[in-house]
């Protein structure tokens, strides 16, 4: 979490677990919500919102942190891969996911609770990770055996392959 009191965890068919870091020698279990097969996630900037990549079924997940102990599912949707990694844009308004054969999706989170995909990009492998720029201008995701790929997402709509890296 942005104060450090509290790790998020991904903890495929566990789901989404938080635990109380504040003492880093006996962290303690205070959290938790049920997801299909949580793969990855990225907490949005104000420590609100976990985005979560959450398998074949979940694909997105969106869940209310603001009450780490009782955490809440309020917006998801389903992607057509393997929701693998999660990366979210600085104003949250935009997620990018790694979603295995689905490439890399893109959705329009302004609203939690009705997530909509905006673009999508096709990449020449799995796509398995994801990460953005510090300018949210590029998406880097990371293709198993593609290696790097650099995709321009200025435009997310339209998402552009620029550059890949074996």
């Amino acid at each position: 979490s942005a104060d450090g009191g509290y790790a998020y965890v991904a903890a495929f068919t566990a789901g989404l677990e938080i635990f109380d870091v504040t003492n880093v020698a006996a962290p303690i279990r205070v959290g938790g919500v049920d997801t299909e097969k949580a793969s990855g996630l990225t907490l949005s900037a104000d420590g609100q919102y976990a985005y979560i990549a959450d398998g074949n079924i979940g694909g997105l997940q969106i869940v209310d942190v603001s009450n780490a102990a009782l955490p809440v599912i309020v917006g998801s949707e389903p992607t057509s891969g393997f929701a693998r990694d999660v990366a979210v844009s600085l104003d949250a308004q935009v997620v990018f996911i790694a979603d295995q054969a689905g490439g890399l999706v893109i959705m329009n989170v302004s609203n939690v609770a009705a997530p909509t995909e905006v673009g999508n990009l096709s990449t020449s492998d799995l796509a398995i990770g994801v990460s953005l720029s510090a300018d949210n201008q590029y998406a880097f995701v990371a293709a198993q055996t593609a290696g790097l790929l650099t995709i321009d997402v200025s435009n997310v709509a339209q998402p552009l392959e620029i550059e890949a890296f074996a």
